[in-house]
């Protein structure tokens, strides 16, 4: 019988979200805490859901805009690797990750971006902005008036 994150929460005392949070590495999990939901995982020999994850994408298929700035510095190659491995994974699981590339700090390159992907309908955008007052404005805009949740990468605007 399959093991479930549900049985995991269970044996650890925690809810879902916070095994979840600690299988995926996903932060606000206390270190000792996460550490006992990977043991109880590994004991248990869990294997994450994919096709369960496939499926519930499916029903609502995600779509996530990414913009990086100065995509040529050895640093933000990383980034782009990550981004890529991620990319590769959401698509195989029925999403859609869409990439803008920056060469160098353009405030108005990553306002532009941003338009262009709330244009594209995503659902949410992780971006690597300058400290702008004209993107955090941006940011701003696109919580409150257009409801798509935005994460900053190496910045805190």
């Amino acid at each position: 019988m399959r093991v479930t994150s549900k049985q995991i929460a269970e044996l650890a005392g925690v809810s879902r979200g916070t095994v979840d949070r600690a299988l995926y590495d996903r932060g606000r999990v206390d270190q000792k805490t996460a550490e006992r939901i990977k043991k109880i995982a590994k004991e248990l020999g869990y294997q994450p859901n994919t096709a369960g994850r496939a499926l519930a994408l499916s029903r609502n298929p995600i779509k996530i805009g990414v913009i990086v700035q100065l995509c040529e510095t050895p640093f933000m190659q990383e980034v782009l690797n990550g981004v890529e491995n991620a990319k590769d994974e959401i698509e195989l699981l029925g999403g859609q990750v869409l990439l803008r590339k920056i060469v160098s700090i353009n405030p108005g390159g990553v306002i532009e971006a941003m338009n262009e992907l709330l244009e594209l309908g995503v659902n949410g955008i992780a971006l690597v902005p300058s400290d702008d007052k004209r993107i955090r404005s941006k940011i701003d805009e696109f919580v409150t008036e257009h409801h798509v949740g935005i994460v900053t990468l190496n910045s805190d605007a």
